[in-house]
């Protein structure tokens, strides 16, 4: 107890604080509620509540939409919503005692405990009070930081616009945890959390940290209990998340009955704690007796996690007037499709799988004057709320469960909001909450129950106050400091990102920036590294409700490259710098870095062959061969793909190809270089001993025809290619069709066969023979290839003898 009266006796030593529960026991009558309406150190800087009495809407929150919830939860667990659900970590409790409202995400399959991927990294590393104005560069100010995984402290804490605040606030208050029963590893299993976020140790030996039994003594302790480690384990984490420089005392009620759990509730008080968290309740049809209202203190209350209690059961000491009553929402990131400027969507924790935030009407207690809602005639509740789901809530450590886990719960809700108490100092009862409404974030979506239709909104979320949120979510932007940086949407994926438009040369960027209370610039850096080395020009905000919407348009980007950029704010308490994000520019229409090449040999009937280059980035490849004209080039008809062979009235044309990439932005063409003059196909000259014997001629009375005898197995060999060659004359058909002139020239044909036995892959062809006239000597048809037998045209100009070629191959 030594150092814990280092800090926490300094303001109240033991024998004062049991003089103070004397005093505090005379104000409340001897038993009964005492209710304090004492107003808090600050009055916040929001409007106060109309004069007729209507209290006013907060800054409108959207839905969470599945994809982004679905993100998050992937981005923390690696898991699917339909694989995960939510296990209470304390049994139901018998009437007269209190259940902690502590949920642990467990394994749909197992009811295993959900092990969320922690990565250790610090919590503060981008907002600097007070420093100079203008924005210094990058290098000069800060090391870019990456973005927050869900879950952790600098994820709420850029949810709640607490991020300077966070940082600054909060050293000079104790908030005190109240719960049943003894967690024998709350100091070794906070320091650990807290060792992995970088956050500032809080322990015994600092002064920090105290635990003390609910007279205040640091022994005897009471029993251990699993379930209550679980729900000391996330009070300590939540406050840690969001004051991390605030002390924190832990009082341990001997039991869950509720007259111990009072006694630790005043022991708080008297220690001098000036927010204490009380994350359970009790379900009674009538107001429970005890002290849970005191001067300057802030209680809060969680308001149960089995949504609405129906008439004639309540919710204490949640439902008691003066206790802030700890509403519980599902928190997510935006989506990229659908953004915002505060980059995160607030609803209602919604009933579902028998779990969701309570709420009620407490009609056996009088409405406080600062609630103005017409349909409950008593006392309504919540109040303010935060994020409770689950699904979305807060990554602890707590080594009686075996170590890291994903919690939630109104038992989130309820420290999450005493911390917000601790580092705005906004007040001390929930007339703050009212007064200021106008700041606070406002969801609008979610139902935690049925109700009677006239008092519908205690179990429905709507624009303004109803139940399940009370009038808002908790917002920093209650009070004046340094500007507030909206979180960024989930992208593809699980990926965070403000880019809402990327091209190859520019981008779009959307953000928010909080100017809490005071005049506002923001600037977006950007370049290639970390390092940035470029800024937009300086833009203005001017004070107002929640974020402004801080947008850019970068252009002259450099096509398939990644950036970095991050969101920079200042005013005079402070800059802010966002942290650092990236996207890629669209990689632009295929370049090409490596000329189509054409293999082959420029000869007619032999293929040539296009290599397509190199291409950067790449794309869809097409062809087009070309043949040399007398006054260009022009494309061949159906000579589109990577190979073209070349015919016989190529002959002496210079032939190139033309390549072409494309992509979704664009195409690129490139020529290679041309090959040619072509040259005739080669032609064996036969002897006569050659040619007898391998190539047998008939004529016909309308075409000449040859026939390749069984001799062609002994071919010899041309250039490698086994020939059989004879030379014939062609014979004109006789025109048979009416109206022409007879003998007439019509199509010339050479009907070429196989003989039996003749075996292999054979092409034919025929060449005009030297001796022709008026023929192009060497001019030949296509080859083709030889089945059984084939037609070769004879071109008009072969009028003379032709040579026939047959070739293996």
């Amino acid at each position: 107890m030594a150092s814990q009266r280092a800090h926490l006796g300094r303001r109240l030593p033991r024998g004062v604080l049991l003089a103070v529960l004397g005093v505090l026991a005379a104000l409340a009558g001897g038993a009964g509620v005492a209710h304090a309406a004492t107003p808090g150190r600050s009055a916040g800087r929001g409007r106060s509540t109309p004069a007729d009495g209507v209290t006013a809407a907060g800054v409108r929150s959207k839905p969470p939409a599945p994809r982004a919830q679905l993100g998050a939860l992937a981005q923390i667990t690696g898991l699917h919503a339909t694989q995960v659900t939510a296990a209470a970590a304390c049994p139901p409790a018998r009437p007269g005692h209190a259940r902690c409202a502590a949920q642990a995400l467990v394994l749909r399959s197992s009811r295993r405990f959900v092990r969320p991927r922690v990565r250790a990294r610090a919590s503060f590393t981008q907002v600097f009070p007070r420093r100079a104005r203008g924005i210094v560069p990058a290098a000069a100010s800060a090391a870019a930081a990456g973005p927050p995984q869900a879950g952790t402290p600098a994820y709420l804490q850029q949810a709640y616009d607490l991020t300077y605040l966070s940082q600054t606030a909060g050293g000079s208050d104790t908030v005190a945890i109240v719960d049943a029963d003894d967690d024998p590893y709350a100091e070794s299993d906070l320091a650990t959390y807290r060792a992995t976020y970088g956050l500032p140790a809080c322990t015994t030996a600092n002064g920090c940290f105290a635990k003390v039994n609910e007279h205040g003594a640091a022994a005897p302790l009471p029993t251990a209990d699993s379930g209550w480690e679980t729900e000391i384990s996330l009070d300590l984490d939540a406050v840690s998340a969001l004051c991390p420089n605030c002390h924190i005392l832990l009082v341990e009620a001997n039991s869950t009955g509720l007259s111990d759990m009072d006694a630790a509730v005043v022991t708080a008080a008297g220690a001098g704690a000036r927010q204490i968290s009380a994350s359970w309740s009790t379900a009674s049809s009538s107001p429970i007796s005890g002290t849970y209202t005191f001067p300057g203190v802030a209680v809060v209350a969680a308001t149960g996690d089995s949504g609405y209690d129906g008439p004639g059961s309540d919710a204490y000491p949640a439902a008691l007037p003066g206790v802030t009553a700890a509403g519980g929402t599902t928190l997510s990131p935006s989506t990229s499709s659908a953004p915002s400027p505060r980059g995160f969507t607030e609803s209602a924790w919604s009933l579902g799988g028998g779990w969701g935030g309570g709420s009620g009407c407490d009609v056996a207690e009088a409405k406080p004057a600062y609630q103005s809602d017409a349909g409950c005639t008593g006392r309504s509740y919540s109040d303010v709320s935060a994020d409770a789901n689950p699904t979305t809530g807060l990554v602890i450590y707590d080594s009686g469960s075996g170590g890291w886990m994903l919690a939630g719960g109104t038992s989130l809700a309820t420290p999450l909001i005493a911390a917000f108490d601790a580092v705005t100092g906004i007040g001390s009862t929930p007339q703050w909450a009212y007064a200021d409404s106008a700041l606070l974030n406002d969801p609008t979506a979610g139902s935690n129950g049925a109700c009677a239709a006239a008092i519908a909104y205690i179990c429905n979320a709507r624009v303004g106050y109803d139940g399940p949120t009370g009038v808002g979510s908790i917002s920093g932007d209650v009070v004046p400091g340094a500007p507030g940086i909206g979180g960024a949407s989930i992208g593809s994926g699980t990926s965070n990102t403000y880019a809402q438009g990327v091209s190859a040369g520019g981008a779009t960027l959307a953000g928010g920036v909080y100017p809490n209370g005071l005049t506002t610039t923001y600037s977006w850096q950007y370049g290639t590294s970390t390092g940035y080395g470029q800024q937009t020009p300086a833009t203005a905000i001017a004070p107002g409700a929640g974020p402004a919407a801080a947008t850019t348009a970068l252009a002259g980007l450099a096509a398939g490259t990644i950036y970095h950029y991050r969101l920079v704010a200042q005013n005079a308490d402070g800059v802010s710098y966002g942290y650092d994000e990236t996207f890629t520019t669209a990689a632009g229409a295929p370049g090409n870095t490596g000329a189509p090449a054409i293999a082959g040999t420029a000869r007619v009937g032999q293929a040539l062959t296009a290599a397509a280059g190199t291409w950067s980035p790449s794309g869809t490849v097409t062809y087009q061969w070309k043949r040399s004209t007398r006054t260009g080039w022009s494309s061949i008809a159906r000579a589109t793909g990577p190979r073209f062979t070349p015919v016989s009235g190529d002959v002496g044309d210079r032939i190139e190809v033309v390549v072409s990439a494309a992509n979704p932005f664009g195409a690129t063409s490139a020529v290679s270089a041309a090959v040619g003059p072509l040259a005739a196909a080669p032609v064996a000259r036969a002897t006569r001993k050659a040619t007898a014997g391998r190539l047998q001629v008939t004529r016909s009375t309308s075409r000449a025809s040859a026939v390749v005898s069984r001799a062609t197995r002994a071919l010899r060999t041309s250039r490698g290619v086994r020939l059989a060659v004879a030379r014939v004359a062609p014979v004109l058909a006789q025109a048979a069709s009416r109206g022409r002139r007879k003998g007439a020239p019509t199509a010339r044909r050479m009907l070429v066969r196989r003989s039996a036995g003749v075996t292999g892959t054979l092409r034919a062809w025929a060449c005009a023979a030297p001796s022709a006239r008026p023929a192009r000597a060497g001019a030949c048809t296509a080859p083709v290839r030889l089945r059984s037998s084939v037609a070769l045209t004879l071109p008009a100009f072969m009028r003379g003898g032709v040579w026939v070629v047959v070739a293996r191959g």
